[in-house]
Order: C-alpha cells, then structure tokens, then sequence
C-alpha cells in the first residue's frame, strides 16, 4: 500500500474529510498526515485543531488574499521530508486552491521526487538520470542571437581562472 500526504481545506466538513481519507485507504493509498491549505467555512477557526483521523496541520495564514504558495511549499517539504510519502493526494479546490496556485504546488512536490494526484489527474516527477560523471554546466537559449556563445566563453574563462579544465560542446 502506498503512503500519501493528503491536502484539504477547511472548505469541507471535517467528517466528510475523514471520509474520503478513509475511502483513499481502502482504494490502496493510506493518508500518513493533512494539510489544511486554508478556508474555514466548516471548521471551527482556521488554524484550529481538526481531527480527521491523521496527525494536521494548517499553512500559515497570511494577509493576502488566495493561498500562499511558498509558505504552503515549505510546510508540505517539511511533511514529505518527515514523512516520506509515495505520493500527494490534492483533495482542495476553489476558492482556496485556484488551478495556477495548484500548479506552482505541484512543481515543488515534483522537483521534491514526488508524484502529485487529484481527482482526475497524475503528476510524476520526471527522471533525474545523472548525466555525467564530472560537473557540468549547460548554456542554451531560446532563439538565434541571444549571447549563447559570449556567455559560454566566460564561463570557459572563468573555470579556467579558478583551475579547471572546461571542454566546450558546441
């Protein structure tokens, strides 16, 4: 069975929450913690101890308005970090989390090496083969003309100042 951190909002009655982590569970992904991203239309007050049947927590709020995207970031790092789940299982919606918001939350559990799912989409975080066995910088650009080679050729120079040895791939 795979482990999930799960995301919810106080948008959504707390036995209804416990519910569906319940109903995730039998379906094979067993919620390991919560994290409420904000309202609290159906909560006591936001911040406010929920019990949904996995250890919660609340993103801090702040003073403007729509989640708070690096401070939610940081939090969910923290939980993937100490809890090491398979997967984050997004069960929030509007108002709370609009679909640009949720997307720049997804990037970060992403480059954290971890899937990202709601209810009719899946995230995988994209291989990370190592490609070299020395450090290896690349310079590339968008169009013609952008400075590809005058950036290159200081970065050529300045490896050589600090020692290095640098092989330019044109």
């Amino acid at each position: 069975m795979r482990t999930a951190v799960v995301l919810v909002d106080g948008e959504h009655y707390p036995p209804v929450i416990s519910a569906a982590l319940d109903d995730l569970a039998r379906a094979g992904t067993r919620p390991v913690a919560a994290l409420f991203l904000g309202g609290s239309e159906k909560v006591a007050a936001r911040g406010a101890a929920v019990d949904v049947g996995v250890p919660s927590e609340w993103v801090p709020p702040t003073s403007s308005p729509g989640l708070d995207v690096p401070a939610a970031a940081a939090v969910l790092r923290r939980l993937i970090d100490r809890e090491h789940p398979d997967v984050i299982v997004d069960l929030s919606d509007e108002p709370v989390l609009d679909a640009r918001r949720r997307l720049q939350l997804a990037s970060h559990v992403l480059l954290a090496g971890v899937g990202y799912e709601g209810a009719d989409f899946r995230l995988t975080p994209p291989p990370r083969p190592r490609v070299a066995a020395a450090p290896s910088v690349a310079v590339i650009g968008t169009g013609k003309r952008t400075g590809k080679t005058a950036v290159a050729g200081e970065v050529a120079r300045t490896l050589m100042r600090r020692g290095r040895t640098p092989v330019v791939v044109a």
